[in-house]
C-alpha cells in the first residue's frame, strides 16, 4: 500500500511518472493496472463513502500496489455496539 496525498495528485504524478516502486533495490517507474475491491468506508460522521482505490504495478519487479488517498488511512474507528477497534477503515472528515 502506498499513500498518497489524493486520488489527484497521485493520477499527476503516475502520469508523469513520478511514482516509484517502494520494494527495496527495485526503484522502476510505476504503472496503473487495474483498481482494488470496492469498500464501502465509513467518515467520522455517518456518512459512507463508496471507494475503489487505483492499483499500481512495478515495470521491472512486477509487484503490484494499492495507492490510498492519506485521507482514507485506517484508524481506530467504531465497530458494531459502538466499540472502538483499531484498523477500521474510516475518513478524516
Amino acid at each position: 500500500m502506498i499513500v498518497v496525498r489524493t486520488a489527484e495528485a497521485a493520477e499527476q504524478a503516475l502520469t508523469e511518472g513520478q511514482l516509484v516502486c517502494p520494494r527495496r533495490g527495485c526503484g522502476d517507474t510505476l504503472r496503473r493496472w487495474r483498481y482494488g475491491r470496492r469498500r464501502h468506508v465509513r467518515s467520522l460522521g455517518s456518512q459512507v463513502i463508496d471507494v475503489r482505490p487505483q492499483r499500481v504495478r512495478c515495470r521491472r519487479c512486477e509487484s503490484t500496489h494499492v495507492l490510498l488517498p492519506a485521507a482514507l488511512q485506517p484508524r481506530l474507528g467504531r465497530g458494531g455496539g459502538g466499540q472502538l477497534r483499531p484498523g477500521v477503515w474510516c475518513t478524516g472528515r
